[in-house]
């Protein structure tokens, strides 16, 4: 039973559990519609696994544990890529507003859903698998968002989808009485887990081999062995910014909401101080009868706009005008000041601050529109030098032309005077 729709049929892959608190409907882009449930339910203890291992994440191999559980890369993404793109051919070959093109777009929107359902249920059973076989897990603090920037790996990175399995891994371990810990991924896969030396190593170096002790064996399953000895070692080897439940993740995820909330709180108490300030600006000077304060205010406003204004055109010309901003930036503070002992009721020292401001603006407009002029009568008199240059260089091409003519013409008829004619 919804509200304001009434009841509707349903099918329930699983039964509801707990109490219902708040129901969400989805339209999914393959035209399909879901209701996520969301429940109170009460934590059931269960028994808590034993035992820690860590986890190195790859590409080659989903998953390496550190004794030596292999989880293969399913890829799914990329095995539904090539008819992925023959849809997308025959999508961009139909009609825009057609009834071919929303079906074929419904089509791959649905092969979208299907890769990603497949990926979500291989992560949960994956996660679940560890959860339920490990109480500590220790995995490394990777930064996908940085990782995906190398556009040779993006896409196999995304379509491994290591974050989601990461955070169904924390919850999951929390629900067991489990945990995440992160380490600081540094190292993991060139250190050597035998020894502890380093072996550089490159991408495509998929077998480590150490020449100080001779140890042979996978690099991930050396890289998980290496998580797995940094997660039991001293606090300061491990990630700083490591977590190690989902909870513990979501206070602070809370705590940077709680923030960005107060700070939007600042930000609407200093409005609403500034909003009652210009209200009561007129309020006082209603009262009072004091608006001559105001009337110079307003004329010194209008003087800092003419003065910008001339500044503007000064420097559409080319114009240096460092100086002459600094000295209006010297008269806005003047008129705020002249605001704020406006405000306090202190009108003297506002007219003092308020002359200031208008001499100071008057000099900047005056001396921004003599530099206009002054860069206008320069632009004119390089235009007038430049159009001579140009009629005189028109000149000469022209004479010249002719010259060249006359040259032509006589060395022309010249040589037909001198041609025999022909005998039969």
């Amino acid at each position: 039973m919804l509200s304001k729709i009434g009841s509707i049929r349903m099918r329930l892959h699983r039964p509801i559990r707990g109490d219902v608190k708040t129901l969400i409907v989805k339209r999914m882009p393959s035209g399909k519609w879901y209701a996520f449930v969301c429940c109170e339910v009460e934590a059931q203890p269960g028994e808590k696994p034993h035992g820690d291992v860590g986890v190195d994440l790859g590409l080659e191999c989903f998953a390496v544990l550190s004794d030596g559980t292999r989880i293969e890369n399913p890829r799914f993404y990329r095995g539904s890529e090539r008819r992925l793109a023959r849809l997308q051919r025959s999508l961009s070959r139909k009609e825009k507003g057609s009834q071919n093109r929303m079906r074929t777009c419904q089509r791959v929107a649905r092969l979208h859903e299907k890769v990603e359902n497949r990926r979500c249920d291989f992560l949960h059973k994956a996660s679940r698998a560890v959860a339920d076989a490990y109480g500590t897990v220790y995995v490394e603090d990777l930064k996908i968002r940085n990782m995906v920037r190398n556009h040779r790996l993006a896409k196999s990175i995304l379509d491994a989808g290591w974050g989601r399995f990461v955070g169904m891994l924390c919850y999951k371990e929390e629900e067991s009485g489990g945990r995440v810990v992160f380490v600081n991924p540094h190292g993991t896969s060139q250190r050597c887990s035998g020894c502890g030396e380093a072996v550089a190593k490159a991408l495509s170096d998929r077998v480590h081999e150490c020449p100080f002790c001779g140890l042979m064996l996978d690099r991930d399953l050396n890289a998980a062995r290496n998580i797995l000895e940094i997660g039991r070692g001293p606090p300061d080897l491990k990630s700083v910014e490591s977590l190690t439940s989902t909870r513990a993740r979501a206070y602070d995820v809370f705590a940077r909401a709680n923030l960005r909330k107060k700070e939007k709180m600042k930000r609407t108490l200093y409005l609403q101080f500034i909003l009652i300030m210009f209200v009561s600006s007129y309020f006082i000077n209603f009262v009072s009868g004091e608006s001559d304060v105001l009337n110079e205010i307003n004329v010194a406003e209008r003087d800092i706009i003419q003065g910008y204004d001339a500044i503007i055109l000064a420097e559409k010309n080319g114009v240096n005008i460092v100086n002459l901003v600094r000295d209006l930036n010297d008269a806005i503070d003047s008129l705020s000041e002249a605001r704020i002992r406006y405000y306090q009721g202190d009108f003297e020292a506002a007219f003092s601050y308020l002359t200031a401001c208008k001499e100071i603006s008057t000099v900047v407009r005056e001396e921004a529109s003599a530099l206009y002029l002054s860069a206008v009568e320069e632009s004119e008199k390089k235009l007038f030098q430049n159009s001579i240059l140009i009629r005189v260089s028109i000149i000469i091409i022209f004479f010249s032309f002719i010259f060249i003519w006359k040259i032509f013409k006589q060395h022309y008829i010249k040589k037909i005077l001198d041609m025999k004619p022909m005998v039969e």
